[in-house]
C-alpha cells in the first residue's frame, strides 16, 4: 500500500514540475530554473541566493 501511494505522489509531483517548466519556458521566466529539481541540494541553494539578491535588487529601485 505504501509503494502505491508514493508511486502515486511521485507522478503527481512529476506532473507538476512538467507543467511549471512549460509556463516557466512559455512565460517571462528564467529558463535557467528548468529541470531545477534534478540538482544538488547546494546547486538549489545557490539559485535561492541568487533570487534572495535579486530580490533585494528589485526593492532597492
Amino acid at each position: 500500500m505504501v509503494f502505491l501511494i508514493q508511486n502515486t505522489q511521485n507522478r503527481d509531483g512529476a506532473a507538476i514540475q512538467a507543467k511549471l517548466d512549460e509556463l516557466i519556458r512559455s512565460g517571462q521566466g528564467k529558463n535557467d530554473f528548468i529541470g531545477i529539481e534534478h540538482l544538488t541540494e547546494e546547486e538549489v541553494e545557490e539559485f535561492r541566493a541568487a533570487c534572495a539578491r535579486a530580490k533585494e535588487r528589485s526593492r532597492d529601485v
